[in-house]
Protein backbone atom coordinates (compact mmCIF):
# COMPACT_ATOMS: atom_id res chain seq x y z
CA UNK A 1 0.00 0.00 0.00
CA UNK A 2 1.31 3.49 -0.54
CA UNK A 3 -0.61 6.90 0.78
CA UNK A 4 -0.25 10.23 -0.75
CA UNK A 5 -2.10 13.85 0.62
CA UNK A 6 -3.64 16.73 -1.48
CA UNK A 7 -5.11 19.65 1.29
CA UNK A 8 -7.32 17.57 3.86
CA UNK A 9 -7.30 13.90 1.60
CA UNK A 10 -5.53 11.16 1.96
CA UNK A 11 -5.30 8.82 -1.23
CA UNK A 12 -4.81 5.73 -0.43
CA UNK A 13 -3.67 2.35 -3.16
CA UNK A 14 -5.58 -0.34 -1.58
CA UNK A 15 -4.44 -2.95 -4.29
CA UNK A 16 -7.71 -4.63 -5.84
CA UNK A 17 -9.95 -2.25 -4.11
CA UNK A 18 -8.39 0.31 -6.27
CA UNK A 19 -7.66 3.89 -4.43
CA UNK A 20 -9.24 4.82 -1.75
CA UNK A 21 -10.52 8.85 -0.83
CA UNK A 22 -10.10 9.79 3.01
CA UNK A 23 -11.28 13.21 4.60
CA UNK A 24 -8.03 13.82 7.08
CA UNK A 25 -9.71 17.65 8.09
CA UNK A 26 -10.06 16.40 11.53
CA UNK A 27 -7.41 13.47 11.77
CA UNK A 28 -9.56 11.90 14.94
CA UNK A 29 -12.41 11.35 12.42
CA UNK A 30 -10.76 10.40 9.20
CA UNK A 31 -13.08 8.44 6.89
CA UNK A 32 -13.33 7.22 3.64
CA UNK A 33 -15.49 9.58 1.66
CA UNK A 34 -14.74 8.18 -1.87
CA UNK A 35 -13.41 5.20 -3.66
CA UNK A 36 -11.92 5.37 -6.83
CA UNK A 37 -12.53 2.13 -9.22
CA UNK A 38 -9.23 0.31 -11.15
CA UNK A 39 -9.41 -2.30 -13.53
CA UNK A 40 -6.04 -3.82 -11.96
CA UNK A 41 -4.62 -3.37 -8.40
CA UNK A 42 -2.64 -0.07 -7.69
CA UNK A 43 0.62 -0.92 -6.27
CA UNK A 44 1.92 3.18 -5.73
CA UNK A 45 0.27 6.46 -6.29
CA UNK A 46 1.72 10.14 -6.31
CA UNK A 47 0.44 13.38 -6.49
CA UNK A 48 1.15 16.43 -8.75
CA UNK A 49 -0.94 19.89 -8.90
CA UNK A 50 -4.92 18.34 -9.57
CA UNK A 51 -3.83 14.91 -10.71
CA UNK A 52 -2.51 11.46 -9.37
CA UNK A 53 -0.77 9.18 -11.05
CA UNK A 54 -1.57 5.64 -9.79
CA UNK A 55 0.96 2.32 -11.00
CA UNK A 56 -1.07 -0.42 -12.01
CA UNK A 57 0.45 -3.98 -10.24
CA UNK A 58 -0.07 -6.08 -13.11
CA UNK A 59 1.45 -7.22 -16.61
CA UNK A 60 -0.32 -4.15 -18.63
CA UNK A 61 2.23 -2.10 -16.78
CA UNK A 62 -0.58 0.94 -16.93
CA UNK A 63 -0.13 4.37 -15.05
CA UNK A 64 -3.56 5.38 -14.04
CA UNK A 65 -4.08 8.92 -13.98
CA UNK A 66 -7.03 10.38 -11.98
CA UNK A 67 -8.46 14.38 -11.73
CA UNK A 68 -8.52 14.82 -7.94
CA UNK A 69 -9.46 18.35 -8.58
CA UNK A 70 -13.01 17.36 -6.96
CA UNK A 71 -11.61 14.80 -4.76
CA UNK A 72 -15.39 13.26 -3.86
CA UNK A 73 -16.06 12.91 -7.34
CA UNK A 74 -11.92 12.06 -8.44
CA UNK A 75 -12.20 9.43 -11.29
CA UNK A 76 -9.74 8.23 -13.95
CA UNK A 77 -9.34 10.36 -16.91
CA UNK A 78 -6.28 8.75 -18.62
CA UNK A 79 -4.24 5.55 -18.93
CA UNK A 80 -0.75 5.76 -20.18
CA UNK A 81 0.71 2.69 -21.35
CA UNK A 82 4.11 1.40 -20.93
CA UNK A 83 6.05 -1.70 -21.80
CA UNK A 84 6.35 -2.74 -17.97
CA UNK A 85 6.04 -6.41 -17.01
CA UNK A 86 5.05 -4.62 -13.35
CA UNK A 87 5.85 -1.00 -11.66
CA UNK A 88 6.24 -0.93 -7.77
CA UNK A 89 7.60 2.89 -7.29
CA UNK A 90 6.22 6.52 -8.50
CA UNK A 91 6.52 10.02 -7.65
CA UNK A 92 5.55 13.30 -9.89
CA UNK A 93 6.66 16.26 -9.83
CA UNK A 94 5.96 19.26 -12.45
CA UNK A 95 4.74 17.23 -14.90
CA UNK A 96 7.14 13.89 -14.94
CA UNK A 97 6.16 10.95 -13.06
CA UNK A 98 9.47 8.62 -12.09
CA UNK A 99 8.82 4.82 -12.10
CA UNK A 100 10.32 1.89 -10.66
CA UNK A 101 9.86 -1.59 -11.98
CA UNK A 102 11.57 -5.02 -12.88
CA UNK A 103 15.62 -3.73 -12.82
CA UNK A 104 14.12 -0.34 -14.39
CA UNK A 105 13.50 3.39 -13.66
CA UNK A 106 12.26 5.33 -16.08
CA UNK A 107 11.24 8.85 -16.25
CA UNK A 108 8.36 10.08 -18.31
CA UNK A 109 6.92 13.77 -19.52
CA UNK A 110 2.83 13.33 -18.61
CA UNK A 111 1.95 16.64 -19.02
CA UNK A 112 -0.08 16.22 -21.07
CA UNK A 113 -1.02 12.54 -20.03
CA UNK A 114 -2.44 11.47 -23.77
CA UNK A 115 1.09 12.69 -25.12
CA UNK A 116 2.90 10.80 -22.49
CA UNK A 117 6.55 9.70 -23.50
CA UNK A 118 10.14 8.80 -21.78
CA UNK A 119 12.53 11.17 -21.49
CA UNK A 120 15.05 8.53 -19.50
CA UNK A 121 14.94 4.98 -18.76
CA UNK A 122 17.82 3.01 -17.21
CA UNK A 123 16.72 -1.03 -17.76
CA UNK A 124 20.17 -2.48 -16.96
CA UNK A 125 20.30 -5.33 -14.58
CA UNK A 126 24.21 -3.87 -13.63
CA UNK A 127 22.68 -0.58 -12.59
CA UNK A 128 19.66 -1.69 -10.83
CA UNK A 129 21.20 -4.70 -7.86
CA UNK A 130 17.69 -5.19 -6.73
CA UNK A 131 14.85 -6.51 -9.04
CA UNK A 132 12.39 -4.23 -7.66
CA UNK A 133 11.96 -1.00 -5.73
CA UNK A 134 9.22 -0.42 -3.14
CA UNK A 135 9.46 3.06 -2.62
CA UNK A 136 10.84 6.21 -4.77
CA UNK A 137 11.12 9.64 -3.46
CA UNK A 138 12.21 12.73 -4.83
CA UNK A 139 14.27 15.34 -2.66
CA UNK A 140 16.45 18.03 -3.90
CA UNK A 141 16.81 17.57 -7.86
CA UNK A 142 17.34 13.11 -7.37
CA UNK A 143 15.34 10.64 -7.97
CA UNK A 144 15.86 8.14 -4.61
CA UNK A 145 14.36 4.09 -5.87
CA UNK A 146 14.91 2.27 -2.37
CA UNK A 147 14.62 -1.45 -1.55
CA UNK A 148 16.95 -2.33 1.16
CA UNK A 149 19.54 0.79 0.32
CA UNK A 150 18.75 3.78 -2.14
CA UNK A 151 20.37 4.80 -5.07
CA UNK A 152 20.39 7.83 -6.63
CA UNK A 153 19.85 9.38 -9.97
CA UNK A 154 20.09 13.20 -10.67
CA UNK A 155 16.94 14.07 -12.49
CA UNK A 156 18.05 17.91 -12.51
CA UNK A 157 16.45 17.99 -15.56
CA UNK A 158 14.64 15.24 -16.00
CA UNK A 159 15.59 15.07 -19.82
CA UNK A 160 19.54 14.78 -18.38
CA UNK A 161 18.94 12.34 -15.95
CA UNK A 162 21.70 9.62 -15.06
CA UNK A 163 22.61 7.36 -12.35
CA UNK A 164 24.43 9.28 -9.68
CA UNK A 165 25.56 6.72 -7.03
CA UNK A 166 23.91 4.27 -4.40
CA UNK A 167 24.28 4.46 -0.42
CA UNK A 168 26.17 1.64 1.07
CA UNK A 169 24.67 1.17 4.54
CA UNK A 170 23.08 -1.16 6.81
CA UNK A 171 20.04 -3.06 5.13
CA UNK A 172 16.70 -0.99 6.00
CA UNK A 173 13.15 -1.81 5.71
CA UNK A 174 12.09 1.77 4.38
CA UNK A 175 13.36 5.26 3.97
CA UNK A 176 11.17 8.19 4.10
CA UNK A 177 12.11 12.07 3.62
CA UNK A 178 11.91 15.15 5.72
CA UNK A 179 12.95 18.56 4.84
CA UNK A 180 16.48 18.34 2.99
CA UNK A 181 16.89 14.57 4.47
CA UNK A 182 16.04 10.97 4.28
CA UNK A 183 15.72 8.38 6.48
CA UNK A 184 16.25 4.55 6.47
CA UNK A 185 14.89 2.36 9.10
CA UNK A 186 15.64 -1.11 10.37
CA UNK A 187 18.35 -2.22 13.19
CA UNK A 188 19.50 1.38 13.04
CA UNK A 189 18.08 4.82 11.71
CA UNK A 190 20.05 6.42 9.29
CA UNK A 191 19.94 10.15 8.04
CA UNK A 192 21.20 11.02 4.67
CA UNK A 193 21.46 14.69 4.01
CA UNK A 194 21.31 15.95 -0.23
CA UNK A 195 22.40 19.19 -0.67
Amino acid sequence: RDIDFSDDYAFLANSMSGIRVISIADPSSASIVHTISTPRSVLALAIDGDRLYATAGSSDGDIYVVDISDPLSASITDTISTNYDSMHGIAASNGYAYVTGFYRFDILDVDPPSDAYIVYEDNQHGTMPYEYYDTLELLNGFAIPFKSSPILYNVDPPEDAFLYGGVAHSPSDDMDILNNLFFCSGFKLQIYSIN
